[in-house]
């Protein structure tokens, strides 16, 4: 159990493996979710093609969330439009 005084851990880790191999590992607060997918797949280390995996994992269950490889989202799978 954790002590009363002792920060909360954040529910999400962001893994990010990068073209080169080298990796980083973020710790997400569910509220700031939206805003590290945006900038890991549209911000400036997205348009350099730099990145080549991001993957998001809830810690609580030790289960991936979120996924992309290449600029593309894996996981969850996205519903298409027909047209």
């Amino acid at each position: 159990m954790n002590h009363p005084l002792s920060p909360k851990p954040t529910p999400y880790h962001t893994y990010v493996t990068f073209v080169s191999g080298d990796t980083n590992k973020e710790h997400t607060d569910e509220a700031k979710l939206g805003s590290t997918i945006t900038r890991l797949l549209r911000g400036p280390a997205a348009q350099m093609g730099i990145i080549k995996e991001v993957k998001i994992v809830e810690v609580a269950t030790d289960c991936i969330v979120f996924l992309a490889r290449d600029n593309q989202v894996v996981f969850p799978a996205q519903k298409t439009q027909n047209k």
